[in-house]
């Protein structure tokens, strides 16, 4: 169980000079706390209480809903306090408190100009900077933000500008396969607080001497493994690109290879039907082919020396087929009507003439001279 609100204010901050827990001499007045109140907003930053003061703003154990100032002590209200962290103050365990702020210039304030409230920790036996203030105590009444540095503010960003990239070119499925937005949620949770050390009104712990070496050590250590996530990523974009390409390529084939079934079918019933010379069925295929999938079917026909341009292909058999209208002599009317003597077509008709349209000229003729009626009538009758 969470408390939803502890209704009391708590001294978290009294006006003055004093060293941060950085070594740093810091002078925050009265009228900087004022301000600092009044421009607490948690639209734009809600402090989470935590326990010391924590790189990053977590666990937070719950947060401060408001900011007030009496004389020159900042107070608080806690909201959503939990209950481990409001046992652990009944019992004795965490007395004190101290604040941390964002410097008014630091990039990562939310509100430029004034400082403002990072976090309350809880201390425990270390002790606090600022003295004299009142001892947190809870009554039974009663997820950390984190700020990025920015080399991990630009990996985020590079990340981010390469998924909506291949979104916009691939699509979402491909750029969840590369680089789903999970992992870019990591990378921010993971990230480190900004190099600028933020004031914290805690005593400097001693026990420990800062290393200067080990400081180094882990910022190669991070640059390392931010270049190669950036690396990975790349990498797995460029495979995802080559694959989307193999599966393009294999989608192309395949529908070449459908339609050239499809022209090579339709040939192979014009040849059965006597429409097409057995030996021009490839040529006609390959001219069908090369219409629909001109990026995919060479221009040349033929092998060796009969080899030439698919162009010079079709005109030859264009101009070696069947005449279509024969410019020799043709039928007329009057000679549609003429006959031998044994009742048969005029010779010279009958070599011109298609076998329907003779039989159809046969049936015109009988039924004009059985009704007595005119050719063209009888024609238009015996149309079939």
């Amino acid at each position: 169980m969470i408390f939803e609100s502890i209704e009391m204010q708590y001294e978290i901050f009294r006006a003055g000079t004093r060293k941060d827990a950085n070594g740093n001499l810091i002078t925050i007045t009265a009228q900087d706390l004022h301000d600092t109140a009044q421009s607490y907003n948690t639209q734009f930053h809600e402090a989470p209480l935590v326990i010391g003061h924590p790189k990053h703003d977590a666990p937070a154990f719950g947060w401060v809903a408001k900011l007030n100032v009496n004389g020159e002590v900042l107070t608080a209200d806690f909201s959503q306090v939990d209950d481990e962290l409001a046992e652990l103050v009944r019992k004795g365990h965490y007395k004190k408190v101290s604040a941390s702020f964002y410097p008014p210039q630091h990039p990562n304030n939310p509100v430029q100009g004034k400082w403002y409230l990072r976090h309350v920790g809880f201390l425990g036996a270390h002790p606090p900077a600022v003295k004299g203030l009142a001892a947190i105590n809870f009554a039974d009444d009663e997820d950390g933000i984190v700020s990025f540095s920015e080399s991990e503010w630009l990996l985020a960003r590079v990340l981010r500008g390469l998924r909506e990239w291949i979104i916009g070119k691939d699509g979402i499925e491909t750029a969840d396969k590369i680089i789903p937005d999970w992992q870019i949620d990591d990378l921010k949770r993971v990230a480190e607080m900004p190099s600028e050390p933020l004031p914290q009104f805690a005593e400097p712990d001693l026990s420990t001497p800062p290393n200067k070496e080990n400081e180094n050590m882990a910022t190669e250590q991070e640059l390392a493994a931010e270049k190669a996530a950036r690396e990975k990523a790349e990498q797995e974009a460029a495979n995802a690109k080559a694959e989307l390409a193999k599966l393009q390529a294999e989608q192309e084939q395949a529908l070449c290879d459908a339609d050239h079934k499809a022209n090579a079918d339709f040939a192979e019933n014009l040849v059965r039907s006597g429409s097409l010379k057995p030996a021009d069925k490839d040529l006609i295929v390959q001219v069908l082919d090369f219409a629909e999938h001109p990026e995919h079917v060479t221009a040349d026909f033929g092998e060796g020396d009969n080899k030439k341009s698919l162009s010079a292909a079709l005109k030859d058999f264009l101009k070696n087929g069947a005449t279509i209208l024969p410019t020799g002599e043709t039928a007329t009317a009057n000679r549609a009507g003429a006959k031998t003597v044994s009742g048969s077509l005029n010779k010279s008709f009958a070599e011109f003439a298609e076998p329907n349209a003779l039989s159809h000229h046969e049936r015109a003729l009988a039924l004009a001279a059985k009704e007595n009626i005119s050719y063209e009538e009888a024609a238009r009758r015996t149309v079939q």
